[in-house]
């Protein structure tokens, strides 16, 4: 696949020096397509068609007014036609965009179990329940109207959800390791202030070598579409 990455978020140097960069965690879990990164909070898009449209995490909010959040927004709204899969921000903005709602919850961190309610065709290896990496204080409280509800739990109800057979979504991180989880919960620690809620995300790394890999699953759902 040909996949265009609609970045929002920067890695701060400090993560970096401690892990690795944002860019090289999606082009490791694209490994085998080629990938090209588009900085979207500069307003840099396509402009020429890709197999698919990743839409990454930030430290914005999806209903945010800035210049850069209401472009792609509106980029959405425009390529809902197109495979689009969205990653915690991107899982949170698609909704906004496309009739949904989001707000503010609260810091959701760490290894934390997903359990999956709608069993797909495309979910091969089959598993009722996996271990992914969180780090959101926004989440989705309403799909959009179209919209299959795939996973949930009690804290994030709407955990994974699709639109259609080409659009895909996922509240959590499935690019990320967890030692750049570790690095950049270190970085803003400061942030989130609330050091039992650190303490919890930081012990929850145990299961890390529980972790499930979505790559089979995200290349599944698309390159059927294709």
């Amino acid at each position: 696949m040909d996949i265009a990455i609609l970045k929002a978020e920067i890695t701060h140097e400090p993560v970096k020096k401690q892990a690795c960069d944002i860019s090289q965690l999606y082009s490791n879990f694209f490994d085998g397509h080629h990938v090209t990164f588009f900085d979207v909070c500069a307003q840099q898009y396509p402009e020429k068609h890709y197999d698919l449209y990743v839409v990454t995490g930030s430290a914005a909010s999806a209903y945010d007014d800035t210049p850069w959040v209401i472009a792609l927004r509106k980029f959405i709204r425009h390529n809902s036609d197109k495979r689009i899969l969205g990653v915690c921000f991107g899982h949170q903005i698609i909704a906004q965009s496309l009739g949904g709602k989001v707000e503010k919850v609260g810091w959701n961190l760490g290894c934390r179990e997903v359990f999956i309610q709608k069993r797909e065709a495309w979910m091969e290896p089959d598993s009722q329940k996996i271990y992914a990496i969180f780090n959101h204080q926004d989440q989705v409280v309403v799909l959009p109207e179209n919209a299959t509800l795939i996973a949930g739990g009690q804290q994030v109800p709407i955990q994974m959800y699709r639109i259609a057979d080409n659009i895909l979504c996922m509240q959590h991180h499935p690019e990320y390791i967890a030692k750049y989880q570790q690095a950049l919960m270190k970085h803003i620690a400061h942030v989130i202030g609330d050091m039992p809620t650190i303490d919890d995300a930081m012990s929850s790394y145990q299961d890390a070598e529980h972790l499930f890999s979505m790559r089979k699953w995200v290349n599944a759902f698309f390159a059927e579409k294709i």
